[in-house]
């Protein structure tokens, strides 16, 4: 429990004082999947409950307040190192360097395929987020939604 608890405050730590991208949408947002999670039961695994929870928490990590355009258009340090998905790719990373320290790894008892899979999950998760993929999506989105057709075993629908 204490591992939990220092994951927890370390990430709310590295959140910046933005507008928008800070720990308290950070916290909405893990709430509205927690929400999701309870009331679709037992549609994800164990696993993928804790990976998209840590996921909600993580996702705008160390957040700038600065769109990926800017980042870019700025010739900014983060956008020579993450060519696409600037914001997403740092603020995984920021996840994975928090995860990397002993006393705040909340996975370090998972074997090491497990570990593997949860980064997976939680990169992925991570990475949707940026809008620039979402808009791209938006339009099947649109037609899933509108033709009642979300299906929990499709694997595009997830």
């Amino acid at each position: 429990m204490e591992c939990l608890i220092k994951f927890t405050l370390t990430v709310r730590k590295n959140y910046r004082n933005v507008p928008y991208h800070n720990w308290s949408h950070a916290f909405s947002v893990a709430h509205a999947i927690y929400t999701v999670i309870k009331e679709t039961k037992h549609q994800f695994t164990p696993n993928q409950c804790i990976a998209l929870f840590v996921a909600c928490l993580c996702h705008d990590l160390d957040h700038r307040g600065k769109t990926n355009d800017y980042m870019v258009k700025s010739a900014s340090t983060l956008a020579s190192i993450y060519s696409t998905s600037t914001m997403e790719r740092h603020h995984f990373n920021q996840t994975v360097t928090i995860l990397q320290t002993d006393s705040h790894n909340i996975f370090k008892h998972f074997s090491s395929k497990e570990y593997r899979q949860m980064l997976d999950e939680i990169r992925h998760c991570i990475l949707a987020t940026d809008l620039v993929l979402f808009f791209e999506n938006r339009p099947k989105l649109e037609r899933v939604v509108d033709n009642s057709q979300f299906d929990w075993n499709n694997k595009e629908h997830m």
